[in-house]
C-alpha cells in the first residue's frame, strides 16, 4: 500500500523501499495535465533535496513506471515526496 500525505507530499509505503518492485504514477484527470515534482528529501537536513522529476508534465491517462531499483533509497535518511501543481494522480506501489 502507498499513501501520500496531503500536508507534506511524503509518499509512504507499507513496505521498506528496498522491497518496492514497482511504483506507478498515473495522471487521472480526464482533461487536464498533471504537473508535479518527485524528489527525495533528507530527514535530518532541511536543505537536502534530490529531484527525480522537476516540473514534470503528464498528459491525462498516461502512466510512469519506476522499477524498484530506479527509486531505491535509504528511508532512515531520506523521504520520497511528490508535490502537485496541477491535475490529479493515482500512485500505486507493489
Amino acid at each position: 500500500k502507498v499513501t501520500v500525505s496531503e500536508a507534506t507530499g511524503e509518499i509512504k509505503t507499507a513496505i521498506n523501499p528496498s522491497q518496492l518492485k514497482n511504483l506507478y504514477i498515473t495522471s487521472t484527470h480526464s482533461t487536464d495535465d498533471a504537473k508535479f515534482n518527485l524528489y527525495y528529501e533528507r530527514i535530518d537536513v532541511s536543505t537536502g533535496e534530490l529531484h527525480i522529476l522537476k516540473n514534470h508534465v503528464m498528459a491525462p491517462g498516461t502512466t510512469l513506471v519506476f522499477k524498484g531499483s530506479e527509486i531505491l533509497f535509504d528511508n532512515d535518511k531520506w523521504e520520497l515526496k511528490i508535490v502537485m501543481s496541477t491535475g490529479s494522480l493515482d500512485i500505486v506501489g507493489i
